[in-house]
């Protein structure tokens, strides 16, 4: 469900994030100011960053997810292989540093407003 979410609602939004911002930088002549460069580096990072590192491994997460499944016994609880929780915390993490970029930039943002 994350690759999917990742692949067909993250990647188009930021596409229109993208295609957004540009325009609004450009009619309000803001392309000196340090948000609207933040936000430019945060669209490109999140992009880079959910492409080509998140995208690969929940995809595999999802199959070792799958195997663990499966080899468990009926009517028990799922043990978690070593290889599914590290790659977990691996995407975790990456994770949590792409949602301190996205609640920084919206920080950057609200400060510019309130100046």
């Amino acid at each position: 469900m994350q690759e999917l979410f990742g692949r067909y609602l993250v990647g188009p939004g930021l596409a229109v994030i993208l295609i957004a911002g540009t325009y609004l930088a450009s009619h309000e002549h803001q392309w000196s100011k340090f948000y609207v460069l933040w936000g430019l580096g945060a669209v490109v990072v999140i992009g880079g960053i959910g492409g080509g590192f998140l995208e690969t491994r929940e995809g595999k997460l999802a199959k070792l997810a799958a195997r663990d499944v499966a080899e468990a016994a009926p009517d028990a609880e799922v043990t978690w292989s070593a290889e599914y929780e590290t790659l977990n915390k691996q995407v975790m993490i990456v994770g949590s540093i792409l949602l301190l970029i996205i609640v920084l930039t919206v920080f950057f943002m609200a400060l510019h407003l309130g100046a």
